[in-house]
């Protein structure tokens, strides 16, 4: 049971990343943020892209990325 929990909690994690690399993307192109751009831009599914947006929508707000980033365990600049 524990191993599924992990593998799970590592999934999730690299579907937020694959959504953070795609946010920046959306910034750098000033395009309008919105959980269905984000699921196009990362390939992830709405409900990921809906729970990223959730988790960090006052850094997003104020486009904190490094903040976003950190927490994820990015370098934000190597995207």
């Amino acid at each position: 049971k524990y191993s599924s929990v992990m593998a799970n909690r590592k999934k999730t994690n690299m579907a937020f990343r694959k959504c953070a690399a795609a946010l920046k993307e959306l910034i750098n192109k000033d395009m309008p943020i919105t959980a269905y751009q984000l699921k196009k831009e990362a390939g992830v599914h709405f409900n990921t892209a809906k729970k990223f947006m959730e988790r960090y929508e006052d850094d997003i707000k104020e486009k904190y990325l490094d903040y976003i980033f950190s927490d994820l365990g990015l370098d934000g600049s190597v995207l």
